[in-house]
């Protein structure tokens, strides 16, 4: 028996020292993997296989079935602990899986995974699961699923191929499983990125947008341009008239005075945002409010008039409710 290794004997293996290669059995060789263990392609049972130890006791035994041939003898009955689970059979006798052994040996039908196959697995993967982290945020995960998809398939039907035509091993499911697990994590850290944009959107406009037109800005943050940009836009500013002269009425009642810009602002403010508007800033009893930002608005002059027409109707019942309450 000689054993040859990788980078010895003639063998190639592209520099890398991945081990044995094959076995030689006088003038049978027999491809191995890295550490002795031959690859086997199993096949159905036949029943020209077996001969069953009860027929060779029979008084009119036939030898013809054994003559000649290399006998393997073991034991069938799962009692005897002699069961082996192969792709195709899952109680094989272990006695056929040695006769398996030495038919592929006999016949010169091996299974082969050359030296290169696990670079090639490890390239597959490097390649698609980098695309997959630099083409998910931009396209999504959808898109990245199918392309994803394909690519396994592909892989899978590209070593079925090598496997049934050339009796080449590849392995598609090890790398298939770990472009899974990059798919799934670069899947969740975009989601939680986008999550968090979506937060901080909503946090920093809640107060100043319409919840709609937040959640315009959230699922489209894209829009919002940093370091501003020139456009056209139309502004309201809003107070109360004689301010002055009715926060002197509410000496030594600074709560109450709250109250009664709190009761002026919250509807004030609510017209404006019912109508697309972004409220700018408070300045005492005073709204500054603009239109056709930071989300466009083509008409923003009609909408921002139309506030100012509802403020007033608004404004209007506030007053007899004050007054009914005098």
């Amino acid at each position: 028996m000689i054993v040859k290794s990788s980078g010895a004997s003639g063998e190639t293996a592209y520099g890398e020292q991945t081990g044995i290669n094959n076995v030689k059995i006088g003038r049978i060789i027999v491809p191995t993997d890295r550490n002795g263990r031959m690859w086997l392609h199993f096949t159905a049972d036949t029943p020209e296989r077996t001969v069953p130890a009860w027929h060779l006791f029979s008084p009119d035994v036939d030898n013809s079935a054994i003559e000649g041939n290399m006998v393997v003898i073991g034991t069938s009955a799962a009692g005897l602990r002699d069961v082996q689970a192969t792709p195709i059979n899952p109680v094989a006798p272990g006695a056929l899986v040695h006769v398996q052994a030495l038919e592929q040996m006999l016949l010169d039908y091996h299974i082969k995974r050359p030296d290169w196959s696990f670079g090639a697995e490890i390239i597959y993967i490097l390649i698609l699961g980098t695309a997959l982290i630099i083409v998910l945020p931009r396209f999504g995960a959808l898109w990245c699923a199918v392309i994803g998809v394909m690519t396994v398939g592909g892989a899978v039907a590209f070593s079925w191929y090598l496997f049934s035509e050339q009796h080449w091993l590849l392995d598609p499911v090890y790398p298939s499983a770990v472009i899974l697990l990059v798919y799934l994590s670069a899947s969740l850290l975009n989601f939680l990125r986008t999550e968090s944009e979506k937060r901080q959107i909503r946090g920093a406009f809640s107060q100043y947008l319409s919840p709609a037109l937040v959640e315009q800005l959230a699922d489209q943050p894209e829009r919002l341009v940093l370091g501003g940009e020139m456009r056209e836009m139309t502004l309201l500013f809003a107070d109360i008239r004689g301010f002055t002269t009715i926060s002197e009425q509410f000496k030594g009642d600074p709560q109450g005075l709250t109250a009664l810009i709190n009761r002026f602002l919250t509807p004030m403010t609510n017209m404006i945002l019912d109508r697309q508007g972004t409220i700018d800033k408070y300045m005492g009893d005073c709204i500054m409010a603009f239109w056709n930002a930071p989300l466009d608005d083509e008409d923003h002059a009609h909408h921002a008039c139309n506030s100012a027409l509802a403020m007033f109707t608004a404004l209007e019942s506030l007053n007899d409710e004050i007054r009914a309450e005098r």
